[in-house]
């Protein structure tokens, strides 16, 4: 079912229903099971299913008068989305930079993907070096500054549906873990136009971020400057908002956006 290649476990069937997207090119955009079957070495019947599988999630489509595959629109769904972040990532690595040298914290650009928060971009603060690397981490939204910065912007429905799918787990004793708390403290996060994180997702771990939108108007990402609770104070948290909230402004701007912040 599984091999190891030597950094973790790879899921057979997995491999072999992206050989199958792979095999489709600008030269061969249409394929048929005895097609894929003799290229890929992989019996028929197991192509047959690994193709209605991708076919039930959109991934591929079948001509009914050919009885061939081509890929499917949801390829252009997902493609939309990588595009979109690594827009989103080139535009603000520049305003992160300075960030960073301003702050002298580590400073992280996340965004909004599934009800979760993603890290996308982290720079170390310098001679800090994070411990681990938290690109591509997923984190609920409601235990960080970089989430709070979301979800605060989010339509209540959609705050609402999220608590209720995804939960408001405890990782801290600080982790705000009652909704009408929580919707008090993203009130909070609107007025002032930036979120904070009082040791909530990490013990002696202190944030601020604030929200970056897309041309549309709605909340796309957040950015944010991170550091350890003792030289994070209310007094430096204070200093460093405005020039976060700048930040994450500027970067709206690049993406396209042309309004202020405020209520969603």
């Amino acid at each position: 079912m599984t091999e190891s290649d030597g950094q973790g476990c790879l899921v057979k069937s997995v491999l072999k229903a992206l050989d199958i997207l792979e095999a489709f090119s600008d030269d061969e955009y249409t394929l048929g099971v005895t097609d894929l079957s003799k290229r890929l070495n992989i019996n028929k019947a197991t192509v047959h299913n690994l193709l209605s599988t991708l076919r039930s999630r959109g991934y591929v489509e079948l001509n009914p008068e050919t009885r061939r595959y081509n890929l499917g629109i949801k390829l252009l769904e997902v493609g939309r989305v990588v595009r979109a972040n690594i827009e989103i990532r080139d535009q603000a690595i520049p305003l992160l930079r300075d960030l960073a040298r301003y702050s002298s914290e580590a400073v992280y650009l996340a965004i909004l993907h599934d009800r979760h928060s993603v890290y996308l971009h982290a720079i170390e603060a310098s001679g800090r070096p994070i411990d681990h690397s938290a690109i591509g981490e997923r984190v609920p939204l409601h235990c960080t500054a970089l989430g709070k910065a979301k979800l605060a912007y989010l339509p209540e429905s959609e705050i609402d549906a999220i608590i209720d799918e995804i939960g408001l787990v405890r990782f801290t004793p600080n982790t705000i873990c009652n909704s009408e708390q929580l919707k008090v403290e993203l009130q909070r996060t609107r007025e002032r136009k930036f979120a904070l994180d009082d040791e909530e997702h990490e013990v002696a771990i202190r944030c601020v971020a604030a929200p970056i939108f897309a041309e549309g108007g709605e909340v796309t990402a957040a950015c944010s400057v991170s550091g350890p609770a003792g030289r994070m104070t209310d007094k430096r948290l204070n200093e460093l908002a405005p020039e976060v909230t700048r930040v994450a402004h500027a970067v709206s701007l690049r993406l396209g956006f042309g309004g202020t912040l405020g209520a969603p």
